[in-house]
């Protein structure tokens, strides 16, 4: 496969570049990057998938690792009493804090204090009475901490995958739609250099036809009609130059820079790297596809879900130790207590093992739904690469179809024009000749420019940035 490619050099104005006459070329990826840094809904997302990284990372660092402290008060400011309100009336126990430390998901030790009381006279004391230190350890549960641990560090990364495709649909969105506006511009300079060429054709030709006309080898009616060739071709070129000014000034809005109208075209090699193997392209358009990597991810969450299910208990089996302490209002020592026991929780709730049965169920499935889409994505891949490079195939043999047609009316044209001086075919049909190359060479540059927009159509498809 030939790689054919066509670069537009623009020429940019700013106040920097009027001061030192210098000039700046814009390539195409440079006006990706400009449009892509100035799109007010890619930040957006992007600022979105930043939040979702950062909820992740601080799941991971602090899942059931954390130290938990509370303050507790109960204290009641102020009270009725008869007809009148009071604030000297309260709780015995005024407040307290609490140090939870979790040690793993089936483990913490807790501490917890009073501070603040009152005491028999009703007055203020900071000294707390009493407190107390306990162990807490699941042996059995009704639920696996670790699985709800891995429960939502999915749907922590789920979330993640969800912002990221969000950001690669609006980036591929933009990307296409300045590609779009960038080789619009191509086309249309390519345009106007053609009609250019075929309005001085044609005003060369009408001053032949003059010529005739005086000598009276050409009728009147043949200067009238080249004059009508002229006036054509002055209006589309001035319907072309308006047009192209039009898309000039938008692609200089869209990027918030200063264009001239003047374009330069240059050949040049393809600037990104492009595999033509088209197995590859579906490997990686496959592989980078985010969709895929969301589904796997909700696959194996839901196969995690119904793990978890079947694994549920009816009942909660834990080994306690304790030590508390209360102070002594005579003596003011400290007296403690030790405490180690075992402690069983059962449920007797039918309904919620109905409940369970019934998401295993629709986990099933949710699954099946999964796995069926996961493989409807990779027949989708398949048929969009296979579609593009069925187009790019079409658009390359055109091309060189269009190179040979183009030397054979430029040589057909020649005949024409030394036929017409000799008065052996009318003005009419050196006209037709004139217009056929023209057309020949707008269908070669709509073939061109189209061959290099599918080109990044494909590396779109296959996640290049």
């Amino acid at each position: 496969m030939k790689r054919i490619f066509l670069l537009i050099i623009i020429v940019l104005i700013s106040s920097s570049v009027a001061a030192n006459d210098s000039l700046e070329i814009l390539t195409l990826e440079h006006v990706i990057d400009l449009f892509l840094d100035k799109s007010v809904e890619l930040k957006s997302v992007k600022e979105l998938y930043q939040e979702k990284k950062m909820d992740l990372e601080l799941y991971q660092e602090y899942f059931a690792k954390d130290l938990d402290i509370n303050l507790e008060s109960n204290y009641n400011l102020w009270e009725k009493e008869s007809n009148l309100w009071s604030g000297q009336q309260g709780a015995e126990e005024l407040t307290k804090i609490t140090f939870t430390k979790n040690l793993s998901t089936d483990r913490n030790l807790t501490l917890s204090q009073k501070l603040l009381e009152k005491d028999s006279d009703d007055n203020l004391e900071l000294e707390g009475k009493g407190g107390s230190l306990t162990y807490n350890h699941y042996i059995l549960r009704d639920y696996d901490t670790e699985n709800d641990y891995k429960q939502g560090l999915m749907e922590k990364e789920l979330a993640l995958l969800e912002a990221k495709e969000e950001v690669r649909k609006v980036k591929d969105s933009l990307k296409s739609e300045i590609i779009d506006k960038y080789y619009n511009l191509i086309e249309l300079q390519k345009k106007i250099e053609i009609k250019e060429e075929l309005l001085k054709k044609s005003q060369e030709t009408l001053k032949i036809v003059k010529a005739r006309v005086k000598t009276g080898h050409s009728l009147e009616v043949d200067k009238i009609e080249a004059e009508l060739q002229v006036k054509e071709n002055k209006l589309d070129l001035s319907n072309l130059n308006s047009k192209y000014r039009l898309n000039l000034r938008d692609l200089s809005r869209e990027l918030e820079i200063g264009l001239t109208e003047k374009v330069e075209f240059a050949d040049s090699e393809r600037i990104l790297s492009f595999d033509e193997f088209e197995g590859w392209v579906k490997r990686m358009a496959y592989k980078n596809n985010l969709e895929v990597n969301i589904l796997r991810l909700k696959i194996e969450q839901e196969k995690d879900l119904r793990e978890k299910l079947d694994k549920d208990k009816d009942f909660d089996l834990r080994l306690l130790g304790k030590a508390v302490w209360e102070k002594n209002n005579d003596s003011n020592d400290y007296e403690t207590d030790y405490r180690v026991g075992v402690r069983l929780d059962y449920n007797f709730n039918k309904y919620e093992k109905r409940k369970t049965e019934q998401k295993i169920k629709k986990s099933e499935i949710e699954l099946n739904k999964l796995s069926e889409r996961l493989k409807d994505i990779r027949d989708e891949v398949v048929f969009e690469v296979d579609d593009a490079f069925l187009k790019l195939e079409d658009y390359e043999s055109k091309i060189s179809l269009y190179e040979k047609a183009i030397v054979n009316s430029e040589q057909k044209l020649r005949i024409a024009d030394h036929k017409y001086k000799f008065g052996l075919i009318t003005i009419s049909e050196l006209i037709d000749q004139q217009i056929d190359l023209a057309e020949k060479r707008v269908d070669y540059i709509k073939n061109l420019v189209n061959y290099n927009r599918q080109v990044y159509k494909i590396e779109i498809l296959m996640g290049v940035e």
